[in-house]
């Protein structure tokens, strides 16, 4: 008998079944989307993953993925307002992408990419992705790409 087997994780579809983290990123995304006019807000989110050192490039990086998505998505990209508790596929792609950067699991991360932006926007978006990777790799936060790896999928199942 197998005393291995792999667990597939299913997609997260609440903000419950994400790190706290990754809910502040998916905040950050629904509030600038909301009110780009309000900085602060956005800043404060920003703040509280990246910290002091990391917020202002994270900033800059966040407002290249954020217009990228605007300006290059293949087709209208779907974000959950504030206040709603379930995760969109295109925020979920998001999340995967910054996964897939930490991961430096690049190959996927542009095929990632060219699904969710047009060829113009790839380099964009890639770059943005890749540096708020770098920044919450340096704070040591993780998401979840690393942790998903098939190693990290393997659970011991015991035999009677």
């Amino acid at each position: 008998m197998n005393a291995i087997n792999r667990h597939h994780p299913s997609t997260p579809q609440t903000l419950a079944q994400v790190t706290p983290n990754q809910r502040l990123f998916l905040f950050a995304m629904r509030s600038w989307l909301e009110n780009k006019s309000d900085k602060a807000k956005l800043s404060n989110f920003l703040f509280s993953i990246y910290g002091i050192y990391y917020v202002e490039s994270a900033f800059k990086a966040f407002e290249v993925l954020m217009t990228t998505l605007n300006s290059y998505s293949r087709r209208t990209f779907h974000l959950h307002h504030s206040k709603c508790v379930k995760i969109s596929t295109d925020e979920m792609s998001v999340l995967r992408l910054l996964s897939l950067m930490q991961a430096n699991q690049f190959q996927s991360a542009d095929e990632l990419a060219l699904e969710m932006v047009t060829t113009e926007g790839t380099n964009y978006i890639l770059d943005a992705t890749s540096m708020l990777a770098e920044a919450l790799d340096a704070r040591s936060i993780i998401f979840s790409a690393r942790e998903n790896s098939e190693l990290a999928l393997m659970s011991v199942v015991g035999s009677a």
